[in-house]
């Protein structure tokens, strides 16, 4: 990603590169409200370009779907094939007060690994 421009006041744009994953993920957890998050249900999106999943999850949560981005750490080979299946994720879910929840994921497990056996 980069900007610049007249609206920031630089001539060459500033640019995030994934190396500062770890940074920008130090700065959004600043002064918010997170919890350990532990959920499953069945993964209906899949974005490795961005590095996010949406989950739609199967009972106990407010909403019935969650945005999941993922750390360069995540465990998460073979998420294309995971899609549609019931997953298991582990991370931290952050409470914003103007925005959705959303979930930063340490760990993504397959659930019903006996209906790919089949």
């Amino acid at each position: 990603m980069e900007l610049g421009g007249r609206a920031i006041q630089r001539a060459l744009p500033v640019k995030l590169r994934a190396g500062a994953q770890q940074r920008l993920l130090g700065v959004l957890q600043h002064d918010e409200r997170s919890e350990a998050f532990n959920g499953s249900g069945t993964l209906r999106m899949v974005d490795l370009d961005e590095g996010r999943l949406r989950l739609r999850m199967t009972e106990g949560d407010r909403r019935p779907s969650i945005e999941v981005w993922l750390t360069a750490g995540s465990a998460v080979e073979g998420l294309s094939a995971m899609l549609g299946h019931e997953v298991a994720i582990e991370g931290t879910r952050f409470d914003g007060l103007r925005r959705p929840p959303f979930v930063v994921a340490t760990q993504v497990k397959l659930l019903d690994a006996e209906a790919d056996a089949d």
